[in-house]
């Protein structure tokens, strides 16, 4: 037996406490009113004060009785409260759904909130199927509470899915069924339909399950990840995909491939253009018309200003123009980024540099989102496109980070084959790979130190990025041995390089 995981409702107290200590202030002060003859205040505040007491005692009253605990077995879980406990087997369950949702304070993610949603089957005639909602919030980096009892409900939900299947039945979710040899998605204006040996790729993208069907580069089919059966729909392709990897789609030469992702301007940029615009014209005309058109002595700083309104109205109306073409678009194996008058294209393998930057923003102390700019720099022998992407979005982009990781591996990966060929290899404008060293020149308060201190890599002991500032360690412990800023030039790539030539623990 394990020890009980709160699933419903929280062991929070503080806030009716808070409540409380606001009733008792309250109440003192109508008290204290009442004593120097303010009649209607003091009544006023002691029912106020009544009132907060009486709150915070039927809300705590109320959290505390819908307080429910799960406790794990070996064959099942049990279900506690103020009711009683119930009891159930993992055999019981027939779907499953799973959600975690992180939740962020100021633009860092401090927990994660997983809903896990359950069906069981109908243990008579005359009982309808349950639905179970379990539900913790946990600190971000810690492991879920629930992952055991999770991993079984798959397998048991995976298994019952691969029977159903091979008995000729159907596997069905929110809005798709699951036949043996075709998958059929609901979608408007009609559903759609697709052979099992014509998916040919799934992924995880936006919190969605997206398919992709042989040769087609854009997403086939898009499901909600955190539906009924979603998961298990998505375990029960990639195990056919599997299974028929010798028949897998070869690329076309010189193509990006599938389309993972993109992006484009949010709706806010239209909405702004749309309504500053129009007033921005209007404006210059009239203050162009009223300072300066039929006037002895024109006013100069009228026209100027009428003029600059003019200038943002032209400015809005590209903005609009903009946000209907401009378009960055994430490929299997390289990157297109479109706007009014151009279009770039560049794949990775040619990629020399990158550069990945995530900066929270502030104003008066609050947050007001994180910008994220993406610097992709080709090798000057192939001629290619240098893609540049910013965006400023509130709190994370899982996409955006992903394409991160999968740049800065390809890049690491050539470092490291050049390392081990005995090249000098650059890493930032700090660090330096010289065979089995690593060269550091400190940052100073202008400049970097012209002395580089020289780190054998065999005495490197674990690396960490914490807040935007990587440091490195010697096994003998101590503070750490190199500080840089994971904002600059060729950062992640080096980074991953390093982890892998030390085989150091990455925090």
């Amino acid at each position: 037996m394990s020890l009980p995981v709160l699933v419903r409702s929280s062991l929070r107290t503080w806030d009716f406490t808070l409540l409380v200590l606001v009733g008792v202030a309250a109440f003192v002060g109508g008290w204290i009113a009442l004593m120097n003859g303010e009649r209607a205040v003091g009544i006023t505040l002691q029912v106020v004060g009544g009132l907060c007491a009486a709150g915070s005692a039927i809300g705590l009253r109320r959290r505390i009785s819908r307080r429910q605990w799960a406790t794990l077995n070996d064959s099942g879980f049990t279900l506690s409260d103020r009711r009683g406990e119930t009891d159930y087997t993992d055999a019981e369950v027939r779907s499953m759904a799973l959600h975690r949702k992180p939740n962020y304070i100021q633009g860092v993610e401090r927990s994660v909130t997983r809903t896990l949603l359950v069906w069981i089957r109908e243990r008579d005639a005359d009982t309808p199927p349950e639905r179970l909602e379990l539900t913790t919030t946990y600190k971000t980096g810690e492991a879920d509470p629930l992952d055991v009892l999770i991993n079984r409900l798959s397998r048991c939900v995976l298994d019952l899915a691969r029977k159903q299947l091979t008995e000729g039945s159907t596997f069905a979710g929110n809005d798709w069924v699951l036949e043996e040899q075709n998958l059929v998605v609901a979608a408007k204006p009609a559903p759609l339909h697709a052979p099992l040996d014509e998916i040919v790729m799934t992924g995880v993208v936006d919190q969605k399950l997206c398919l992709w069907r042989r040769g087609e580069d854009e997403v086939w089919a898009r499901i909600p990840i955190d539906s009924i059966n979603a998961y298990v729909l998505k375990w029960l392709l990639d195990e056919r995909l599997a299974e028929c990897e010798s028949e897998a789609e070869e690329p076309v030469a010189g193509g990006l491939g599938r389309v993972l992702f993109e992006r484009k301007p949010g709706r806010a940029q239209v909405v702004s253009c749309v309504l500053v615009g129009p007033v921005a014209l209007m404006a210059g005309i009239w203050l162009i018309v009223d300072g300066i058109v039929g006037k002895r002595d024109p006013d100069v700083w009228l026209g100027i200003v009428g003029m600059g309104c003019l200038a943002g109205a032209i400015g809005c109306g590209y903005g609009i123009v903009h946000a209907r073409f401009a378009t960055f678009r994430c490929h299997q194996f390289g990157l297109v980024k479109r706007g009014v008058r151009n279009s770039k294209t560049l794949r990775y393998e040619h990629v020399e540099q990158f550069t990945y930057q995530a900066t929270r923003t502030y104003h008066n102390g609050v947050y007001t989102g994180t910008l994220f700019a993406l610097d992709f720099e080709p090798f000057p022998e192939h001629q290619a496109n240098r893609i540049r992407y910013m965006v400023n979005i509130q709190n994370a982009d899982s996409e955006l980070d992903n394409l991160r990781d999968q740049v800065s591996t390809i890049i690491g990966t050539r470092m490291r084959r050049d390392i081990n060929a005995g090249r000098e290899v650059v890493w930032t404008p700090g660090l330096t790979f010289r065979g089995d060293t690593l060269l550091y020149r400190a940052s100073g308060f202008l400049v970097r130190n012209k002395v580089a201190v020289a780190i054998p890599l065999s005495e490197i002991g674990e690396h960490q990025c914490d807040e935007g500032t990587y440091r490195l360690f010697l096994k003998s412990g101590g503070k750490a041995v190199v500080q840089e800023s994971t904002s600059v030039r060729n950062f992640y790539p080096g980074f991953y390089c390093m982890a892998g030539l030390i085989g150091a623990t990455t925090r």
